[in-house]
């Protein structure tokens, strides 16, 4: 698969489809809210895609699909119509591509959402801009969790900067945020770049801000740094709102692995819900399939562990 951009003629057609629907389908909750929203956190390529697929395969959360996507003003448009679809059992592939899948009912970043929602133009660690209230964005996360009927998990990257404000003005809110050995994220960001041909000069997932570097794997290396530091400091200030999911464990264990999720999410971890999860996963690319010189610079450069 290639590295694609957007096609500017649809993206016109998101933003009129949007513009009809929005004033006919406020984000206000009919009932009292029961469920949390959930953002899974992290750097890219650290497990992230997978934890979210395998929890939305289970049935037993709301989540954003590829079905869900383009009612991005009005999620709670899509998020019944992804719900009628799916009855409760929905047919998600396990695969993808840099993050991005391809079935309809399989998970997507809900990326124009959160960066509206937040402030954010682009990928960018930081806003840029101003994003919606707080009480705009908490009637949008408690209206999905009704339309769902269940926590409803998203895949989430902006948050590692918004996490203190989130915790603040937001009620029912949880963090899942994945651990991955630095290094092991490096060489496996280096790789999937080259295999789908992205240019050199483009960003590829958060944008920490770049500091004049031009050497890509300088870059890599530098952006692993400053997203790993967020995560960090999102891990260490937990207010009893936050499970850290290890990536091997993940791969190793990931029935008992989203069994232990669903629990700490307020779902229900069911035989048959559990029953829909590998009972193994392999792991993906890390520096034991990268060019010894590229492992060599980036073991000089990270120091390794997670937690």
């Amino acid at each position: 698969m290639e590295y694609l951009q957007k096609s500017d003629s649809f993206e016109v057609f998101l933003d009129r489809l949007n513009e009809v629907l929005a004033p006919h389908f406020p984000a206000i909750p009919a009932n009292p809210p029961r469920h949390d929203s959930c953002q899974i956190v992290g750097l890219p390529r650290s497990g992230t895609t997978v934890l979210f697929q395998l929890l939305a395969r289970t049935g037993s959360v709301g989540y954003p699909s590829n079905v869900m996507a383009p009612y991005w003003r009005v999620p709670v448009v899509g998020a019944r119509l992804q719900r009628q679809l799916t009855l409760g059992q929905p047919t998600v592939s396990l695969r993808s591509v840099a993050g991005r899948t391809s079935e309809p009912l399989d998970p997507h970043e809900f990326g124009y959402f959160w960066r509206n929602a937040l402030g954010h133009s682009g990928n960018t660690l930081r806003p840029d801009g101003e994003g919606w209230s707080w009480e705009r964005l908490q009637s949008a996360l408690d209206a999905m969790c009704e339309a769902f009927d269940a926590p409803t998990v998203h895949k989430n990257f902006l948050a590692l900067h918004h996490a203190p404000e989130m915790r603040r003005h937001l009620h029912r809110s949880k963090f899942l945020v994945l651990a991955r050995d630095p290094r092991d994220v490096a060489a496996s960001l280096w790789m999937v770049r080259r295999e789908i041909h992205v240019p050199d000069e483009e960003t590829f997932g958060t944008d920490p801000g770049w500091r004049g570097t031009t050497n890509l794997l300088d870059r890599i290396i530098e952006q692993v740094e400053a997203l790993e530091q967020a995560r960090r400091e999102l891990v260490e200030h937990d207010c009893g709102d936050t499970l850290v999911v290890d990536y091997r464990e993940l791969c190793r264990s990931p029935r008992d692995v989203i069994h232990q999720v669903l629990e700490f999410i307020g779902a229900d971890p069911s035989d048959e819900a559990l029953r829909r999860v590998p009972p193994t996963l392999s792991e993906g690319q890390g520096r034991a399939a990268a060019p010894t010189p590229v492992v060599d610079k980036i073991n000089h450069s990270l120091v390794g562990g997670s937690s």
